[in-house]
């Protein structure tokens, strides 16, 4: 059995860093709160790496009540750094409209799905960072899913593609095509997740990427 004393410093120390997570827990929502003129809530720690300096918090917002706001600070050379998805979350269907109105300039029929945001980003003025300056910007991470019941050839693919570079949309994409044309596909990441883990139930599927306007990356899958 575990002394008194032993004991007594245990309970001392959780008191210690129960207050420390109180106090950067408050730090980090005036800082947001300053930063963007709206109302955050604390909502808990996120699980960071064991020994990390890095604080980082999920908060919710009012203004977007079905999704998460993620901010950290992190001490560096005595100083705080911070960065926060929350101009992500703020453009996110803005954002997933303006990717299906150009998939549309390729596919006559297709779903668009853009994943909620879960990275960070540091932006020194966030005021004139526009919703072009978020689908441009490929260190905001957007992961798309694109379902269609078009047939996806090389032709309208180049198409989709030169759509994407035209309109200057940065973002990892999945491309997919369903065996069944009348298979219902639900627009939600999970489902999305299971219908692509079936082989069965998918036709074609492209995972290609773009940034800067130009093609990094293209793997087909078909059946």
């Amino acid at each position: 059995f575990m002394s008194r004393k032993v004991i007594c410093l245990l309970v001392a120390a959780l008191f210690v860093c129960l207050a420390g997570c109180q106090s950067k827990s408050k730090k980090i929502v005036s800082y947001m709160e300053e930063r963007y003129g709206t109302t955050f809530e604390y909502a808990g720690e996120t699980n960071g790496m064991l020994g990390s300096p890095v604080f980082a918090a999920k908060l919710s917002c009012p203004d977007y009540p079905d999704m998460t706001v993620f901010a950290t600070v992190a001490p560096v050379d005595g100083e705080e750094y911070y960065s926060d998805n929350f101009l992500a979350v703020a453009y996110h269907e803005n954002a997933r409209q303006a990717i299906e109105k150009t998939a549309r300039i390729a596919l006559d029929d297709c779903q668009v799905f853009l994943s909620e945001p879960d990275l960070t980003m540091s932006i020194n003025e966030p005021e004139d960072y526009t919703l072009e300056d978020y689908l441009t910007d490929p260190l905001a991470f957007k992961a798309v899913w694109i379902v269609t019941r078009d047939d996806v050839d090389t032709a309208n693919f180049q198409e989709l593609v030169q759509a994407f570079c035209q309109e200057n949309i940065s973002a990892n994409v999945v491309l997919a095509v369903p065996s069944d044309p009348e298979d219902e596909v639900v627009m939600e990441k999970e489902e999305l997740e299971n219908f692509l883990a079936n082989p069965g139930r998918v036709k074609t599927q492209i995972n290609f990427e773009i940034e800067n306007r130009e093609l990094v990356r293209e793997d087909w899958k078909t059946e």
